[in-house]
């Protein structure tokens, strides 16, 4: 029985286990340029890319190949943006990422009802969306939520 039957998650896509040829599946099939921009060989000989975003996109936190084999658990593909627009909201439980700094939902107690008034999160079940996206996370040992990605017709007739 699958964590997401056990858990009642309806809305967790089925996710399958693979291994991955880095080089094959995604450097020489990807159309997104800074992405393949991001791909490097490691001193020990083995395949690695970053990709691109705010925290932790460099390579000292490359993901890497043995030497281009990696195994991972694939979700969905996202089609190419000019065949599904996409909407982003940001985590509002997303870190700082600022040593100084604490995230507002660290410090204010008050918060979580804050984040229930707030577009998109105040109707439908966005906001439970995000609850079982991070509890699922926090179980695969995932704990840098960032952004959400919706495409048009997957979350409700017209995507919001």
């Amino acid at each position: 029985m699958s964590c997401c039957r056990i858990l009642d998650f309806r809305r967790v896509p089925p996710v399958a286990g693979r291994l991955l040829n880095m080089t094959k599946e995604i450097k020489d099939v990807t159309r997104d340029k800074k992405l393949w921009r991001t791909f490097f060989i490691s001193p020990a000989n083995n395949i690695c890319f970053y990709g691109e975003c705010s925290y932790y996109c460099s390579t000292e936190h490359a993901l890497c190949g043995k030497p281009d084999q990696i195994e991972g658990s694939l979700a969905a593909f996202l089609p190419d943006l000019a065949l599904a627009k996409r909407k982003t909201w940001r985590n509002p439980w997303r870190r700082s990422y600022n040593k100084r700094k604490k995230a507002e939902w660290e410090v204010d107690p008050d918060y979580c009802e804050e984040v229930k008034q707030t577009p998109p999160y105040d109707s439908g079940t966005r906001l439970l969306d995000i609850m079982d996206m991070t509890i699922f996370d926090f179980l695969m040992g995932e704990t840098t939520p960032l952004n959400t990605y919706f495409t048009g017709g997957c979350c409700g007739a017209d995507g919001s």
